[in-house]
């Protein structure tokens, strides 16, 4: 029992890595009238939004669409309207213009299926002033999700809903698994160093 005691304080350290680890959060619908992208990254102590649209064909809804066969994603503009930082309890405003976002590429299907569900990983950049301050701010994250597709009367698919990030572990979920293999790791190590005492088995 007291082997097992010293890694308690590295589950407690797993656990409050999940708890406070840093984050990045997407906001992406398709594109029906400019304005579809929304982006907050949480991390080195400051908390940043940006916000703006994507370009024309990257991510569209109805009435433009996508034939099946298409292959889409990788990385397009971001025209980003607005942006705004917390450092130390405190908003400012950014000075941004344009970000770059990619998505993770794939083919829709020609099977003529209804809905297609694809997961994809999406990953933003963007370089932005705190005029305030005159620092820069060096803004990006990745995250991981599903957006759907829906294939429309005309035999087009059309972008339907928005980007669905892919739920995460909880922290109590991390000091679930933590607490998992750090008990296995003891009962193996008893073991292998009972065997060792015993020495090797002679089969007769």
């Amino acid at each position: 029992m007291r082997r097992f005691l010293w890694a308690t304080p590295l589950l407690f350290v797993l656990i409050s890595s999940a708890a406070w680890a840093d984050s990045a959060s997407f906001f992406l619908m398709p594109n029906y009238f400019g304005d579809n992208f929304g982006f907050e990254d949480r991390s080195g102590g400051m908390i940043v939004d940006v916000g703006g649209g994507t370009e024309i064909g990257f991510f569209d809804g109805f009435p433009d669409g996508y034939t099946p066969g298409s292959t889409l994603g990788g990385y397009t503009t971001v025209s980003l309207d607005f942006g705004n930082v917390r450092i130390n309890g405190v908003d400012h405003d950014l000075d941004v213009t344009t970000g770059s976002l990619f998505m993770s590429s794939f083919t829709l299907p020609t099977t003529g299926a209804p809905y297609v569900t694809e997961l994809v990983d999406l990953s933003f950049g963007v370089y932005a002033l705190v005029p305030d301050t005159g620092q820069f701010v060096n803004v990006g994250g990745d995250q991981k999700g599903t957006i759907t597709f829906e294939m429309g009367y005309t035999g087009l698919y059309y972008a339907y809903g928005e980007f669905t990030p892919a739920p995460a572990p909880e922290p109590g979920t991390f000091g679930l698994i933590s607490t998992g293999v750090i008990g296995v790791f003891s009962v193996v190590r008893r073991r292998l160093r009972f065997s060792i005492r015993l020495g090797p088995t002679r089969i007769v």
